[in-house]
């Protein structure tokens, strides 16, 4: 019996929150074995990407202000 893959649907992950994109936008990944969907994935947009960048210097910052024995235990 042949076992069908399937990974679901994957959003952006962005600010510590999975989401879909803004715009909607989305596409399926084919098997080129069988060409069935496998997977959606979600497309971001030029707003996500920008939102994207927008939050991780946001998180940078406060991350990098954090004094050296703070981060070593958070990231354990």
């Amino acid at each position: 019996m042949k076992k069908e893959l399937k990974f679901g649907n994957k959003k952006l992950y962005i600010n510590g929150e999975l989401r879909d994109a803004s715009n909607g936008a989305s596409f399926d990944v084919i098997c080129p074995a069988d060409e069935k969907a496998v997977a959606n994935l979600v497309w971001a947009s030029k707003e996500d990407t920008e939102y994207a960048l927008k939050t991780a210097e946001e998180g940078f910052k406060h991350w990098s202000n954090l004094p050296t024995e703070r981060t070593f235990k958070l990231d354990r």
